[in-house]
């Protein structure tokens, strides 16, 4: 599975395990979730909207108080 994503999203992503302590399947779930938002939106790479999305359906919800408010923009 190819998976480009933007160097935001990349920092997102590390961001949320590291800080959040979420397993490696629970990441690689969003990443596929999000993979799926940006097909859906005909983009080739995911951008750290649709991770947060992602996000936000795995049952994040604690991650957008945590995140810096940088990463969303």
């Amino acid at each position: 599975m190819v998976c480009p994503l933007e160097d935001e999203s990349q920092y997102l992503l590390t961001y949320a395990q590291a800080t959040l302590g979420r397993t490696k399947n629970a990441t690689l779930r969003s990443l596929k979730v999000s993979r799926t938002i940006a097909d859906l939106a005909d983009l080739e790479t995911i951008t750290p909207a649709h991770l947060a999305e992602a996000f936000h359906y795995s049952g994040w919800s604690d991650l957008s108080e945590r995140l810096p408010a940088s990463s969303l923009c």
